[in-house]
């Protein structure tokens, strides 16, 4: 089986607050700020940064002292920095955005002549990690310490709960169905609505490609509809104020796989190489970013023809169980003779994979 797969995402980034917007795709932050007497403070600068990614949001909170910020890259390193006249200010660093997350920050300022008696960092700060539904996320650092079969990151997404794996497809199967899941790239469908058993665009991805995705079993909210069983939520790697690549390769062969419980004492596995690079980086600082990746799969391996069928083969599997034909004995013969020759029959497989990704973010 050979394949050709390349992908090109475009992204443009708005520093703006869009208030109830969704986080399929990305990440977001909000949070009300008010004083010491539970009241919202309007008008208070809000900015939400990440030198690394060229990310700068600047925003007001409203009348209630609410803010919002969404569409951010998923990563770490964010800052969240809250000023206003008159209070002293508030600032949090090393914030840790993940896929489809949203961080909910509860922070009261004190008034400078209150705030002088305060040592730094005893302002009262809540944060919730609220995701939605029964969901699970994984970060960049996951995908590269997990172990995973053949560098399948959806393997990982079987860490949600009622999630399993469908051996036959080798998609993940959440609440038993593995064909009625919705796979979001970047916040856009990628499922294969023709064939749903069949694999998503999301999942031909190579691992390096993804910075993190997350798995929302059950209970997803608005903008995660379309799936009876579950949802997958991928974000592609961007690029950011440094230049950034790597080379990878993998290999396995027969002999450090196990044998099989029921391929009779065959090891069906031959061998495996996959490798490629990625570049990213910027463009023009602050405002133009790409990153690129290409990846290579060669594999082979033998599939194993059995007949279980007790009306058809013996119990031990290895010949024609001859006693349920009814035709002749001339044509129970032949047919017999026919099914012999497939019986427990190596047949060979192979795959081949070239799978491609660009993309430019854009941020005004």
């Amino acid at each position: 089986m050979k394949k050709f797969g390349f992908w090109c995402l475009c992204g443009f980034v708005y520093p703006m607050a869009l208030y109830a917007q969704p986080v399929s795709g990305s990440g977001a932050v909000s949070g009300r700020v008010w004083d010491r007497g539970g009241e919202g403070i309007p008008d208070t600068t809000v900015e939400v940064s990440n030198d690394a990614l060229g990310v700068k949001r600047v925003l007001n909170t409203n009348i209630d002292g609410m803010f919002e910020a969404t569409g951010l890259p998923p990563a770490t390193g964010y800052r969240l920095q809250v000023t206003r006249q008159k209070f002293s200010s508030w600032e949090r660093r090393e914030i840790e955005i993940r896929a489809g997350q949203r961080l909910d920050f509860q922070i009261t300022l004190y008034a400078e002549s209150k705030a002088k008696k305060k040592a730094a960092g005893d302002e009262a700060v809540e944060v919730d990690d609220a995701t939605g539904g029964v969901a699970t996320t994984a970060m960049a650092r996951e995908l590269e310490q997990l172990p995973v079969r053949e560098r399948r990151w959806t393997d990982l997404s079987l860490l949600a709960p009622a999630t399993t794996g469908s051996r036959a497809h080798g998609v993940p199967a959440h609440h038993g169905e593995e064909s009625l899941n919705s796979y979001l790239t970047d916040g856009i469908e990628t499922a294969n609505l023709y064939r749903p058993s069949e694999k998503s665009g999301t999942a031909r991805l190579p691992m390096e490609a993804i910075a993190g995705f997350q798995t929302i079993a059950s209970g997803a909210s608005a903008e995660f509809g379309g799936a009876l069983g579950g949802t997958v939520n991928a974000v592609t790697r961007g690029g950011g104020n440094g230049f950034h690549g790597s080379a990878y390769g993998s290999f396995s062969n027969s002999s450090l796989a196990a044998t099989g419980r029921y391929t009779l004492g065959n090891n069906l596995f031959r061998n495996s190489n996959q490798g490629g690079w990625s570049l990213g980086g910027p463009i023009q600082r602050d405002k133009l970013f790409f990153f690129a990746n290409m990846e290579l799969l060669d594999s082979h391996r033998e599939g194993l023809n059995r007949i279980t069928n007790p009306v058809i083969a013996s119990l031990a599997g290895d010949k024609v169980n001859t006693a349920n034909c009814t035709a002749t004995i001339a044509q129970c013969t032949a047919a017999a003779k026919f099914i012999q020759s497939q019986m427990n029959v190596l047949v060979p497989q192979a795959e081949h994979w070239v799978s491609g990704l660009g993309r430019v973010d854009y941020r005004r």
